[in-house]
């Protein structure tokens, strides 16, 4: 098992990416697509949040499970956050 520490840098360091890739996104965008970029950034800027929150306070007793869930919630919105921001490419 990773330690917290290493999960903290790595989530900051995907984050971070998926960050500088909705920047330059917003370079390339309409104005009306935009906002949509920023909300996006919103949420990227949230989830890291809300899952380093998480990591910081694990139910003693119960690491593998806690962590078998934060892994697959964070799989499941970072897949929901990929699929807006392809949507959001324009052709």
């Amino acid at each position: 098992m990773s330690s917290r520490k290493n999960l903290k840098k790595s989530l900051s360091a995907y984050v971070g990416d998926l960050l500088s890739q909705c920047a330059l996104l917003s370079l390339v965008v309409s104005d009306a697509d935009r906002e949509k970029v920023y909300s996006l950034i919103d949420r990227l800027v949230e989830l890291e949040d809300d899952l380093t929150r998480r990591i910081s306070h694990t139910e003693p007793g119960q690491a593998r499970a806690f962590y078998r869930q934060w892994r697959a919630d964070l799989k499941a919105a970072l897949t929901a956050l990929q699929a807006d921001f392809e949507q959001l490419i324009p052709a």
